[in-house]
Order: structure tokens, then C-alpha cells, then sequence
């Protein structure tokens, strides 16, 4: 089964020639989702859903009906099969591709803005919450398209421009404006803040300047807010584990470190045997005194001689040790 997936994907691949004639550009909110029309199939064709480029970047493969891969999904209903992506999130931004090996793929692009004003968007009642040292990028939709491009801060007629252009793409400082024509719906105006502060907060306008219609515009409410200090999540039951067992390892080695001090500290102060023989005095001073063997001295004659032994020089004066020794003197 693997050497023909295999063989569909790279035949997928031979077609990317064979796209439709349009490339529609769709637009999601981060947190949102997009749903795309792929293109008509019989239920049990090989369906393919990447990002562009597709080789390596294959996101679904498969003849089910239904088929899903983390915030990826395709589904197949009344001859269509249809892809669908959840939880945008910036990095969705780009191009894909979706088909069947038997019929052109369909080719789209996705930008994923933190808000899109268009339809019944009310500024007043859905303000744009944002947090310092982020980017922030706003889409706003026009039915018509205008000779130039503005973004302010306040309103267009008196308040701050930040950007103007007749060109399709502009950028002044932390600000910026892209410019895109949607093939049969109208035009976007994409206007970009980066390296957000607090002070950044407020009303906004992006606005269209037309020679001979009238002017359009959108206008917005931003509220910038301190990025919150992160703190750590819960643990996972594997992290948990790997965390018990270096504790408990940890433990051992403290223990066995401090069996192995007490060892040492009770090997060097257990008392020693008494013995006439000593060495190794705390004063530096080595003493020996050995047994006579008085059985095999030959007979002294009698008489009586004093001396003294002093166990060191300095204490002559006041601690002093005698022996008294009876000599006999022979006839």
C-alpha cells in the first residue's frame, strides 16, 4: 500500500500544471477557520491536500470519505471533496493545493489577520484586543478599488496619516499597507502595526481616495495591553514521571554520600587499644617504652641511684616525672 501512495503523489505532483485558471486569496482571523471547494471527484479517488510546495509539504492523502490530520481536514459530499483548516494562526498564511489525479487541482492562497473589517463589522462593539510586542495586521475590504492608499491614526480628513501610497505597498517606521485586488469581490487594504506598545491604543482609520467616485474607509478600535509574565503550565504525566525519578535518584545519592561521611567520621574517632607502645602524639612527640626482662639480668649490687625522665623539654620545670632504680652491687 505504502509504493502506491507513493506513486499517487508523485503523479499528483506531474499535474501541478494543469492548475484552474484563478487563484482566489482567502481570508481567516486567527482563532477562526477556512473552508475551500476542491474540486469534483468520485468518492473513492485519491485526494490530495498540501501546502504549496506540495512536495514534502503533503497535509492529507487518502480515498476516504472523511479524513483529518491535527487541525487539518477533507471531506467528501454530493461528488466535491472540500479541505478545512481550524485554529488559524499566522503561520497558515501562504499558498495550497488541493485535487484529485484525475481533474486540474485547485490552487488559493490564505492570509490570517487578527481582524477583517467587511459586511456589518462594528467598530464600537468589537474593539481589537492586543498585547505590547506583537504585530498587528487589520484587513479592510472594499467593494472598489482607489487611486491611493492611506492609514491614520484617528480619522483620514484630520488626523494623523501614518502611511500613504499609490503604489501597492508602503512602509513608514512600524507601519505599513499592502494593497490586493480579489478577483470578482473587490479589493483588501492590509495595514500593519509592529513592535506594539501600550501607547499604540486607539482609533484608526484605512481609506481608499478616489478621483471621480467617492472615498471609502473603515475605522477601528485597538486596545494594547501589557503581555502577561508566563507561568508554567501543568506537567505532563511524562514529564511528571521523568521529574519523580530524578528526585528519587537525587535522594539516593544524597543518602549514600552521607552514610559514607558518618563512616569516615567514626573510623577516625573509635577509640584505639591501650598499650604500652604509642606513636603518633597530637604533640609531634613519639614515646616508647619497652618490658625488661628482669629474669635474665645479672645480680646488681645494692645501692640506690636517683634519676628523672621528662616526656618533653618545655614542661621540666613544672611537671616532672622520676624513677626511683635499686641497683645491687655484686660481692
Amino acid at each position: 500500500m505504502k509504493p502506491l501512495h507513493t506513486l499517487v503523489s508523485l503523479y499528483f505532483l506531474s499535474l501541478q500544471d494543469r492548475s484552474t485558471a484563478q487563484s482566489t486569496t482567502y481570508i481567516g482571523t486567527t482563532g477562526g477557520q477556512i473552508t475551500v471547494k476542491c474540486s469534483e471527484s468520485f468518492q473513492t479517488s485519491w485526494k490530495t491536500f498540501c501546502k504549496d510546495p506540495c512536495n514534502g509539504n503533503i497535509l492529507i492523502q487518502t480515498t476516504d470519505v472523511r479524513a483529518h490530520s491535527g487541525r487539518y481536514s477533507i471531506k467528501y459530499e454530493g461528488g466535491h471533496f472540500s479541505m478545512n483548516i481550524t485554529e488559524l494562526i499566522k503561520s497558515d498564511s501562504g499558498r495550497y493545493r488541493c485535487g484529485v489525479s484525475s481533474a486540474p487541482y485547485v490552487d488559493f492562497g490564505i492570509t490570517v489577520v487578527d481582524a477583517l473589517l467587511e459586511g456589518d463589522y462594528d467598530p464600537a462593539g468589537r474593539p481589537i484586543h492586543t498585547r505590547t510586542g506583537g504585530d498587528l495586521t487589520v484587513a479592510c475590504f472594499f467593494t472598489q478599488s482607489g487611486s491611493r492608499r492611506l492609514f491614520c491614526k484617528g480619522q483620514c480628513n484630520g488626523g494623523d496619516v501614518l502611511v500613504r501610497t499609490e503604489g501597492d505597498s508602503a512602509t513608514s517606521d512600524r507601519y505599513s499597507i499592502e494593497y490586493t485586488r480579489d478577483s470578482g469581490r473587490g479589493v483588501f487594504l492590509f495595514v500593519t502595526i509592529t513592535q506594539l506598545r501600550q501607547s499604540d491604543s486607539g482609533w484608526y482609520s484605512c481609506a481608499l481616495r478616489r478621483t471621480l467616485r467617492r472615498d471609502s474607509s473603515w475605522e477601528f478600535n485597538i486596545i494594547v495591553t501589557d503581555a502577561p509574565h508566563e507561568t508554567p503550565g501543568p506537567l505532563s504525566a511524562s514529564t511528571a514521571g521523568d521529574v519523580l525519578l530524578t528526585v528519587v535518584l537525587v535522594l539516593v545519592i544524597v543518602i549514600i554520600l552521607s552514610s559514607l561521611a558518618v563512616l569516615i567520621v567514626w573510623i577516625r574517632r573509635r577509640p584505639r587499644p591501650c598499650g604500652l607502645t604509642t606513636r603518633g602524639n597530637p604533640d609531634s612527640t613519639n614515646m616508647q617504652i619497652d618490658s625488661l626482662d628482669y629474669e635474665n639480668q645479672p645480680p646488681v649490687s645494692t645501692g640506690e641511684a636517683f634519676t628523672y625522665l621528662s616526656l618533653h623539654p618545655a614542661t621540666r620545670d613544672k611537671d616532672q616525672i622520676y624513677s626511683t632504680l635499686t641497683q645491687t652491687k655484686h660481692a
